[in-house]
């Protein structure tokens, strides 16, 4: 009885640990069919062009590589061979394999600081993303995104130890940590300094994953915001409940 019983127990967990590992390959599948898709389109025209960041725009996590009726708007950046000009493009892709679900917006973009659109109402006012104008970039903002390797599942397996709501919409940016560190004012952390000290340890070409939440709570502008290694789903901070800062968005804008 014990043996048979011990026997359905290994039955059960290898049967969660196949499940697991298949979802895993799904999620990856994902990814690595967007970067793909992305970075074909941009070397078409410019051979040299790297990838230093992605944004993958209100969508909830747990349904990437799985909610085969969910579409997403993914928009990605490429340096190219200019200390003043990158490469964004901008599609749509299917939430469970990463096909293509429209044609590819490409447009060539400054790191010049250019008056833009409102995003937020905040920015009425002043038509501006909230530096001076024609400032440039530092070049260490836009480091290549290099040898990226992502442990999706490993991300949001720590997020949910944290009982972070995945089944909620969020933004969510993949960045280098140098580039986080320089738009870290941008976002309403409660220990930013903390936070500062610590992505200066960390590898300035290391991939972070930013969720950046939105509106959440019905009637308050309140989301969740939260840092993540990629490569190891590690938690560098997670903030529930926080204001939804009404700042100029992240540049590049799309």
């Amino acid at each position: 009885m014990r043996s048979g019983r011990a026997a359905l127990v290994f039955l059960a967990v290898l049967s969660s640990a196949l499940v697991s590992r298949a979802e895993n390959e799904k999620q990856s599948t994902f990814l690595t069919n967007v970067i793909r898709i992305h970075t074909e389109v941009v070397k078409a025209h410019y051979s040299s062009a790297k990838l230093f960041q992605m944004e993958l725009l209100d969508v909830a996590p747990i349904t990437l590589g799985r909610d085969c009726t969910q579409r997403l708007q993914v928009n990605s950046a490429f340096t190219i061979d200019s200390n003043l000009k990158y490469i964004a493009v901008s599609s749509v892709f299917s939430a469970c394999d990463g096909s293509l679900k429209s044609l590819p917006s490409v447009l060539e973009r400054t790191f010049l600081t250019s008056p833009c659109g409102p995003r937020y109402a905040a920015e009425q006012a002043n038509k501006s993303c909230g530096s001076p104008l024609n400032a440039p970039e530092p070049a260490n903002l836009h480091l290549p995104l290099m040898g990226l390797d992502i442990r999706w599942s490993s991300a949001l397996a720590s997020l949910e130890s944290r009982e972070v709501d995945l089944s909620q919409p969020y933004d969510i940016w993949i960045a280098t940590a140098a580039r986080v560190a320089g738009h870290l004012q941008d976002f309403d952390f409660t220990e930013p300094q903390r936070l500062a000290e610590r992505l200066q340890s960390i590898d300035p070409k290391s991939a972070l994953i930013l969720f950046r939440g939105r509106a959440m709570h019905p009637g308050e502008n309140l989301a969740t915001i939260a840092l993540v290694q990629a490569g190891t789903g590690q938690i560098l901070a997670v903030n529930e409940r926080t204001p939804l800062k009404m700042a100029p968005p992240v540049r590049p804008n799309y």
